[in-house]
């Protein structure tokens, strides 16, 4: 690690992970010590994209890309190389697909394909920034990258923090008294029983959405498993919330949890708003 800040979030991580061993293994090792890791590098991550976001650079003239050039700096340090390591990860998981509005934003002529293309490719935040840092705002009627490559660097943090969160939900897992719910990566809403089918008639939105801390307390006097519904209106498998805690972390607008009951029997949806980022569960 060449930041302390960035140690020590991979440490804090590493430290209080609870998770299934079930997950596809990560790294050279299996079990929780991998899914650790991998909240580890999740952690550095997300903090290397947000340190890196107030200095994006946006041609202006005479402006010159100072503060980009310190943040790229930074980010191709240790943030970058945790972002690759989640990437092996998520190219492992079988419903995790690139999000159309980076895809197709700009044409067929520049798609993003893989993982990998958020960093290297036509949208590559290193590949584009590097550029940006190198040329602007110099020749910048014909530099394409100083004109345009704010909008395709922002498109790729905005997914990649999409796909960030969805990687965390999909394992951040804690053993319950329903093994084959917990055991399981996604839960097709069928199985969950009539119960749930009201609360899980409407997907999560994919659409590029604001991020936000969310805190709901339990106190029902009874456990819940907060889940999250996924874009087919499925359920990733979630944690149990012991009465008297909270569920705590980030989401964004647009996603929606279910709230069940120790039975799988479901409670309460939760859709993540400005207005609906705290509260309590049922």
């Amino acid at each position: 690690m060449n930041n302390i800040k960035y140690a020590a979030l991979a440490a804090s991580a590493t430290a209080t992970a609870i998770l299934m061993a079930t997950v596809p293994a990560y790294g050279q090792s299996g079990g929780a010590e991998a899914n650790a890791a991998l909240m580890a590098d999740i952690n550095v991550c997300r903090a290397g994209l947000n340190d890196l976001a107030p200095t994006l650079y946006t041609y202006a003239a005479g402006e010159q890309p100072t503060a980009m050039k310190a943040g790229m700096a930074l980010f191709e340090g240790d943030p970058l190389s945790a972002c690759r390591r989640v990437g092996e990860h998520i190219e492992e998981l079988d419903d995790v697909s690139v999000p159309a509005a980076v895809a197709l934003a700009y044409g067929s002529h520049e798609r993003v394909d893989s993982w990998g293309d958020y960093f290297d490719g036509g949208f590559g935040i290193q590949s584009i920034g590097s550029r940006m840092v190198i040329h602007c705002p110099h020749n910048h009627k014909i530099q394409f990258d100083c004109v345009s490559g704010l909008e395709r660097v922002k498109l790729s943090m905005s997914n990649l923090h999409e796909q960030l969160d969805r990687i965390e939900e999909m394992s951040g897992k804690t053993e319950l008294t329903s093994e084959s719910f917990f055991e399981a990566e996604v839960v097709e809403k069928e199985a969950l029983g009539d119960s749930c089918k009201t609360f899980l008639e409407t997907p999560s939105s994919k659409t590029p959405a604001p991020r936000r801390k969310i805190d709901f307390k339990n106190k029902t006097g009874e456990d819940r498993i907060v889940s999250w519904i996924n874009f087919d209106a499925n359920v990733n498998p979630g944690k149990i919330v012991k009465t008297g805690t909270s569920y705590t972390g980030q989401s964004s607008d647009g996603h929606r949890f279910v709230v069940m009951d120790s039975d799988l029997n479901c409670t309460m949806t939760m859709v993540i708003s400005a207005e609906n980022a705290m509260g309590e569960l049922k």
